[in-house]
């Protein structure tokens, strides 16, 4: 299962949407001029068929998931299509979906296409910067950002980009404990209104313990949220369970509400409905099991993800 380390740098996108076009220009990427962005399918599963000895036709399924996919739309037309991937580790593998990826979304959308990925890992980037080929004269190249390139932007420039910061820190978590990297943090965050500070120090709330197991409080002072999210009290508890013994009730019925919540978005990802971030967060970050009960029944028949929680 995905880490929220992973999810981290798709949930600032979803905060803040216009953080696609800073990273694509950080990385030297022309952008469009568009009037608004759009969430599209990032579902790339090409189905095809083959012939066999025994059968005149079999269908096969080539599975391939990026973990976003957004539009720029210039009136009533795509201008660019970017799809997004968060890389964590090296994975050898990973460079073969990138061409699947571009073609199949620019046959979908006819419009310039992209590929950006985030990568927090080095060797991870290193290998992503690479052209992949694709033939004896062609060859596709990823849009990639590493740790180097997503390093902490220095002052003031990081007031008009907190979340340019906070990927930072996704990138090297263990850095929040430096003194300067909190005083970035607190810098960066300042300006924003309470609710998205808030929300912002209940993520790395949840990325430092997932990390590291420690407090925020610890590393940020007192003045860092108290009342963190079930998604965070989650992931503390994973490290208290290790103190405690297996079976405890208390620990039971998290389990339960946790698969409850893996039933449901499994369910929504075989029926091909787009999930969203924000969507993935709430249903997980959800512990009362007949809410998730009820979302599970909606999963088999909803026409959009939204109609879960009405």
């Amino acid at each position: 299962m995905p880490t929220f380390q992973h999810h981290f740098p798709l949930l600032l996108l979803e905060a803040r949407p216009d953080l696609l076009c800073e990273l694509l220009a950080l990385a030297g990427v022309p952008v469009p001029a568009h009037t608004r962005q759009r969430e599209a399918s990032p579902d790339f599963t090409i189905v095809f068929s083959k012939s066999g000895p025994t059968t005149s036709e079999k269908l096969s399924l080539l599975e391939r998931r990026a973990d976003g996919h957004v539009l720029l739309i210039d009136g009533d037309r795509a201008v660019m299509s970017a799809v997004v991937e968060v890389q964590r580790t090296d994975d050898a593998g990973k460079p073969g979906a990138i061409p699947v990826y571009l073609t199949v979304a620019r046959e979908r959308h006819h419009c310039p296409t992209l590929v950006l990925v985030i990568c927090l890992d080095r060797a991870a980037a290193r290998r992503l910067k690479e052209p992949i080929p694709v033939g004896p004269f062609n060859s596709v190249q990823a849009i990639v950002l590493g740790p180097d390139e997503l390093d902490l932007p220095q002052y003031p420039y990081h007031r008009a980009s907190p979340e340019r910061v906070l990927l930072a820190v996704a990138c090297s978590p263990d850095r929040i404990h430096q003194p300067e990297v909190r005083e970035t943090v607190h810098k960066a965050l300042e300006p924003l209104d309470t609710q998205r500070i808030r929300l912002y120090t209940d993520w790395l709330a949840a990325l430092a313990f997932e990390v590291g197991g420690h407090p925020l409080e610890e590393i940020m002072g007192q003045e860092a949220q108290e009342c963190y999210s079930s998604y965070f009290r989650r992931i503390y508890g994973q490290y208290e369970d290790k103190g405690h013994k297996a079976g405890h009730a208390e620990g039971r019925t998290e389990g339960v509400a946790v698969g409850l919540a893996e039933a449901v978005l499994q369910i929504l990802h075989h029926r091909d409905l787009a999930v969203t971030n924000a969507d993935r967060v709430r249903i997980l970050d959800s512990d009362d099991q007949q809410e998730l009960k009820t979302w599970l029944d909606r999963a088999l028949t909803v026409e959009q993800v939204e109609d879960l929680f009405a």
